[in-house]
């Protein structure tokens, strides 16, 4: 006796499912995205950064509206978009405005539409694939133009910094990569974990490093917590878990002689201290509610930048902190409204064990965190990956997911099936019937 696969078939051709082919499509546009977020010296990026939103729309266009019909867009997001194009009403430099209001409404399109096509696994498969690649243009350059690979910025500040146009942007991109590859090193992805290291100790960020510490000791005290092992074993995880943290905290916040030495910085957190002094008296108490607009301050010589400029005797183009700079741009409405699709989606994730869930958490918790001493990972390349992550979890799970026909777990589906309809039909048998 056999059963006919349409069940199955029916099952995966669901409303909750992206199409085979949609699900490539959606993996290519979101690989090319991120080889353009994380290659800022690259002219074409923001050309690529601009065409990708297109090519969704494209592609969203040829897929069933029944599929459509079901995506989820998280409220949050969609508010917090919403008030900062409202904040263009009374920006404080509306020609910049009019351009961070266009890359934030394509950032939010494509983080919703490849999150909610991909899913937090599909998510994490193509991320993983793409940082390796990203990682191996990195080193090549290195080893290959080291001179032009190493050349200080602007600010004079020694480190790799490569493709990504900054040591600080190289530190993000491997502080971030090491949390993807640390969920691939049961296969074979050790070597990959190593190379991101490297670029990171390279980039001689201490943000970044500080972040991985942190991050490390988080995950001991996960395994420490979670272990069966003896209670001698989890203390000592607990032990080294606070021992990161506290290495973290000085490289942070003391930069004591040992790190000093070793990346070059002074006591003051590279300026960031007097940056976020004078952008908290001279810009947020005068609009702590509202702010002024996004992309309202750090570009144009007006007020209140003018201002926070001829405090500092020098020009910061943003706050070095992604909270202050929202709250300076965006107001405490602002703040509360991003906070409001992020920290939601954090908290779903944190529920789940899956591997792919789990990668989010670390992401997500690496991009905030990352968020004290930079700006970009909220309100720049990292605000992509925050509403990817955002839009996949708030997904419903698929009642109808089965695995792919011919694997062990649809085996035992079969026949669970099987077994299912033979009960089925013993029951509808008749109590006077006899063989």
């Amino acid at each position: 006796m056999t059963v006919a696969p349409s069940s199955l078939a029916g099952a995966r051709a669901g409303p909750d499912h992206a199409p085979p082919t949609s699900s490539r499509a959606a993996g290519v546009i979101l690989a090319v995205t991120l080889v353009a977020l994380f290659s800022g010296e690259l002219s074409v990026s923001r050309l690529v950064l601009r065409a990708a939103p297109l090519a969704l729309v494209a592609l969203l266009a040829t897929m069933p509206a029944r599929y459509r019909l079901t995506r989820r867009v998280p409220p949050a997001l969609v508010l917090f978009v919403l008030w900062a194009f409202l904040s263009y009403c009374w920006s404080a430099d509306r020609f910049s405005s009019q351009r961070r209001l266009i890359d934030l409404g394509l950032t939010a399109l494509l983080g919703w539409g490849l999150g909610a096509i991909l899913g937090m696994e599909g998510l994490r498969r193509t991320t993983t694939k793409v940082f390796k690649v990203i990682v191996v243009i990195n080193l090549l350059l290195i080893a290959a133009l080291p001179e032009w690979a190493s050349r200080p910025k602007v600010d004079d500040a020694p480190g790799w910094h490569a493709l990504l146009g900054h040591k600080n942007a190289l530190g993000m991109f491997a502080a971030l990569a090491v949390a993807t590859f640390w969920f691939e090193r049961r296969a074979g992805g050790r070597r990959w974990l190593l190379a991101a290291v490297v670029l990171l100790v390279g980039s001689r960020s201490s943000t970044s490093l500080a972040l991985l510490l942190v991050l490390a000791a988080a995950a001991m005290w996960n395994k420490a917590v979670g272990s069966s092992s003896t209670p001698t074993a989890r203390a000592g995880r607990v032990g080294v878990s606070v021992l990161f943290v506290a290495l973290g905290v000085g490289v942070f916040a003391t930069q004591f002689d040992v790190i000093t030495s070793l990346l070059g910085r002074g006591v003051t957190l590279s300026g960031r201290t007097e940056i976020w002094a004078a952008s908290w008296r001279i810009g947020i108490t005068q609009r702590p509610a509202h702010g002024f607009g996004l992309g309202g301050v750090w570009e144009a010589a007006v007020p209140p930048t003018s201002d926070i400029w001829k405090t500092l005797k020098f020009k910061a183009f943003h706050a070095h902190n992604g909270y202050l700079d929202i709250l300076l741009q965006l107001g405490a409405v602002g703040l509360a409204l991003f906070l409001a699709f992020v920290l939601p989606a954090l908290a779903r994730l944190s529920r789940q064990s899956a591997p792919a869930h789990r990668w989010g958490t670390c992401v997500i918790a690496a991009l905030l965190l990352n968020g004290l001493a930079e700006s970009s990972p909220l309100l720049g390349d990292g605000l992509l990956l925050l509403v990817l992550i955002a839009s996949a979890v708030s997904q419903a799970p698929s009642a109808t997911e089965v695995p792919p026909l011919g694997g062990p777990m649809a085996a035992r589906m079969r026949q669970r099936e099987l077994s299912t309809t033979s009960s089925e039909r013993r029951g509808s048998r008749s109590p006077s019937w006899r063989p």
